[in-house]
């Protein structure tokens, strides 16, 4: 785990490794009881969790969670006024932040995208309209980059098609006869 040096010395931004302390919660026989906290996992198996969301509950053939349970998660459970925290355009779902006015909340993106981010600066969304899922790991405490939003905002811009309703097909690249054939 690493903190960032500016707080030890008051100096500017650089990243130095954490004390010993700080990994105590996750070593092996380890006690550490904060629901959701101190989860720890690799990119692949993050990604095939994601995976497995984006799939409707189902991975390699095994259905896991229902499609449903998977609706149910990512769908906002507050009122409809989309204010959350004093930003705009989100809510949440079970376990997830939801998308429900990307206009609103002012970032590159599709309404109905769901995403969680963790303490140290880990980052995950899936966009079940663009069948797209970003994983950014990090681990830095506390985080106060933006490079994980930067990583998003590229993986969007990088896109060359979509496969959203509101986006006309590409008459020349053939596209959405591919998706349909």
């Amino acid at each position: 785990m690493y903190l960032d040096a500016g707080l030890i010395s008051g100096g500017g931004p650089a990243l130095v490794e954490a004390p010993a302390s700080f990994d105590i919660n996750f070593e092996p026989g380890a006690e550490f009881k904060s629901g959701g906290g101190g989860l720890v996992s690799t990119v692949g198996d993050y990604f095939r969790f994601c995976q497995m969301l984006l799939n409707g509950g189902e991975l390699n053939g095994v259905r896991l969670l229902s499609p449903k349970t998977i609706q149910l998660m990512s769908s906002n459970h507050l009122d409809s006024s989309g204010e959350v925290f004093g930003r705009s355009g989100i809510g949440f779902g079970l376990g997830v932040a939801v998308s429900i006015d990307q206009a609103a909340i002012g970032e590159i993106g599709t309404d109905g995208e769901y995403n969680w981010g963790g303490a140290a600066g880990t980052k995950f969304w899936i966009d079940p309209k663009e069948n797209m899922i970003g994983i950014f790991m990090t681990q830095s405490v506390p985080h106060r980059s933006r490079v994980g939003v930067d990583f998003k905002y590229l993986s969007y811009q990088a896109m060359t098609d979509s496969y959203t309703d509101d986006v006309k097909p590409n008459e020349k690249s053939g596209f959405w006869s591919k998706i349909i054939n």
